[in-house]
């Protein structure tokens, strides 16, 4: 009988962790996760990065209104060719990939933000140096 249930382990055992599938958004560089997200990126996305950062405070009704979000991110990266694996929705579901997205989003915005005041400081101080200019 043991050697029967060894028999059947040794047999079984090797296709259960073949069948066993990885998730290619993990496996990934982190780097060419952010670059993807970044040119996905969309307003629903932006909003959703933050639910999926932290799924566990998230309300579910919010959970659930970011899955046709989720599952658009998924296709667009089969549809592109990031993996030779399929990416399904749920491989998305990664808290540090939008942990770091959310962060990098940040660092953007305050990038930006910093721009416009230069460009805005710029701008009048160029029409106080010269004043018969308009804008145009």
């Amino acid at each position: 009988m043991n050697r029967l249930i060894i028999l059947a382990l040794i047999l079984f055992l090797p296709q259960t962790a073949c069948n066993e599938r990885k998730n290619p958004v993990a496996e990934a560089d982190p780097a060419k996760v952010q670059q993807w997200l970044t040119k996905l990126e969309t307003d629903e996305m932006k909003r959703c990065a933050g639910f999926w950062a932290s799924p566990e405070n998230a309300p579910a009704d919010d959970l659930k209104s970011c899955a046709p979000e989720q599952q658009r991110i998924a296709a667009a990266m089969n549809t592109g060719g990031f993996s030779n694996e399929e990416v399904q929705p749920q491989d998305l579901e990664l808290k540090a990939v939008w942990t770091a997205y959310n962060t990098q989003l940040a660092e953007r915005v305050a990038r930006q933000k910093h721009y416009e005041e230069m460009n805005n400081r710029s701008r009048k101080n160029t029409q106080k140096l010269l004043p018969h200019l308009k804008e145009q």
